[in-house]
Order: C-alpha cells, then structure tokens, then sequence
C-alpha cells in the first residue's frame, strides 16, 4: 500500500485507508506497527536518462531505411 506524508499541525501524517483498517479490525486509536520499505520522492525521476534504458544511445532503427530483402522483391505482392 502507497500512502502520500501530509502535513498536521506541525507534524507529519498519513491516512491509512478504512478497507485496510477494516481488514486488520483496527480502530480509532490503536496502535499499529509500520515498516517503511521505502522513500518514493519522485515516481518518475530519471525516466529521461538515456543511460538508464538499454540500447538508448543508439540510432533509432527505421524500417524506411533498410534494403529490400529477396522476399521484398521477388515474393512480395501489393
């Protein structure tokens, strides 16, 4: 489960979802032990670094470009 910090007062909280709370018969007031997996700031960060997606340093292949093929030419109908 994903939850997003919100700011309370001068603290920080985060709102567990009832079907949750229901799930584990949890209530108003109790207490509950959370394990932090991790920090997501930003989903999507380095999503534009080319260095992260394999083959992203090359040319773009454009079927356009490349020679006909035995097939293009002698088995290919339009």
């Amino acid at each position: 489960m994903r939850v997003k910090l919100r700011q309370v007062g001068n603290s920080v909280g985060l709102t567990i979802p009832a079907s949750e709370l229901r799930a584990l018969e949890a209530e108003v007031g109790d207490e509950v032990e959370l394990e932090i997996i991790r920090v997501i700031n930003r989903p999507r960060s380095g999503w534009d670094d080319p260095g992260r997606w394999q083959g992203a340093g090359e040319a773009p292949l454009l079927l356009d470009e490349q020679p006909a093929t035995r097939f293009d030419e002698a088995e290919w109908q339009w």
